[in-house]
């Protein structure tokens, strides 16, 4: 497990802006017949999990946001 850890030390934030943007690729091409209230839902998880990345990466850095 710790081995996992180490390699997605990093890298998170990408897995999360490709999974999302494989995600809209899918629904824009018909490959996903879902209603536009469910994307809605998973585009909001989405922006959740990018911001929650960007936000532990901004701190790993030590840079002072105020």
């Amino acid at each position: 497990m710790q081995t996992i850890l180490e390699w997605l030390n990093g890298k998170k934030t990408y897995i999360v802006a490709i999974c999302a943007a494989l995600f809209q690729v899918a629904v824009s091409l018909g490959w996903l017949d879902i209603n536009s209230d469910i994307v809605a839902a998973i585009d909001a998880i989405f922006l959740a999990l990018f911001g929650v990345a960007l936000r532990a990466g901004v701190t790993k850095s030590g840079v002072s946001v105020k």
